[in-house]
């Protein structure tokens, strides 16, 4: 009996071994996968209130989505903020939720694919991070991936150059061929609104000075230092708006209102 009691031994241990290979692999394949996703921020020290360009990357194979839910005027969706506490934990900032409000879609972010958008840095000093969780449609599971850490801290505004503030609200529209007369229009969705972006150019010297996607809501907000711009639409399609090109005037330290609609051309 002890032969066979040694070879069940064998048997068991090797089976042992197989299962954690096979778990550490699966490990492995998970973390390369989040690793293939990154979320980018362009600094790493912004003073209250500065504006923070926030990138992810969809590098696998597969289309993710961002998890979707409530999005309020002032929201980052599809990024959210964690800060880093005493405890060295990081919490989830919450968002208060203002009017605006809107129910998000499945927003598929494809192989290869980037998405940016502009937030704004917290208005108390300390360490964050952006974070961006997601679903995938291969059924793997959902996942979180994280930008490197960032400080906000009144020095890094006291020490930067003026700004001031281009902001405004985009109308979009028609969304459906046919709009019937007393039925208000539907409100564009999410990825509707960041499907949708602007581009500014100084006036003087002709280049470039701002690129960016509209918030999920359709509203907007960009520093830009004092001087002269023209705002034009970053043309998506048959996309166009008699609201621009416009000239606009920045100053420093204060915000300039330009409010836009966008005809997607559909009749």
């Amino acid at each position: 009996m002890l032969p066979i009691r040694i070879v069940a031994s064998v048997s068991l241990v090797a089976l042992i071994l197989a299962g954690t290979v096979m778990a550490t692999i699966a490990a492995l394949r998970v973390s390369a996968a989040t690793a293939a996703i990154s979320v980018t921020t362009n600094g790493s020290s912004y003073g209250p209130g500065d504006p923070i360009m926030v990138t992810v990357v969809n590098g696998t194979t597969t289309p993710i989505a961002p998890v979707g839910g409530i999005v309020c005027k002032g929201s980052p969706w599809p990024f959210g903020i964690q800060r880093l506490d005493d405890a060295g934990e990081w919490q989830d900032v919450v968002f208060s939720r203002t009017p605006p409000c809107i129910g998000t879609a499945v927003d598929l972010l494809g192989p290869g694919e980037s998405q940016t958008r502009q937030v704004a840095a917290e208005a108390d000093p300390g360490t964050y991070r952006v974070t961006y969780a997601y679903d995938t449609t291969d059924g793997s599971g959902p996942g979180l991936a994280v930008s490197d850490p960032y400080a906000v801290d009144p020095a890094s505004m006291a020490s930067g150059p003026p700004v001031g503030y281009l902001e405004g609200q985009v109308s979009i529209g028609p969304l459906q061929p046919v709009e019937r007369v007393g039925v208000p229009p539907p409100t564009p969705s999410p990825a509707v609104c960041t499907a949708r972006g602007l581009v500014v150019y100084d006036v003087n010297t002709g280049a470039e000075a701002a690129r960016f996607p509209l918030g999920p809501d359709c509203h907007y907000q960009v520093a830009l230092p004092p001087g002269a711009y023209r705002v034009e639409l970053d043309r998506r399609g048959i996309d166009f708006s008699k609201d621009l090109p416009r000239v606009v005037q920045i100053t420093a330290g204060q915000s300039t209102r330009l409010d836009l609609s966008i005809d997607t051309g559909i009749r």
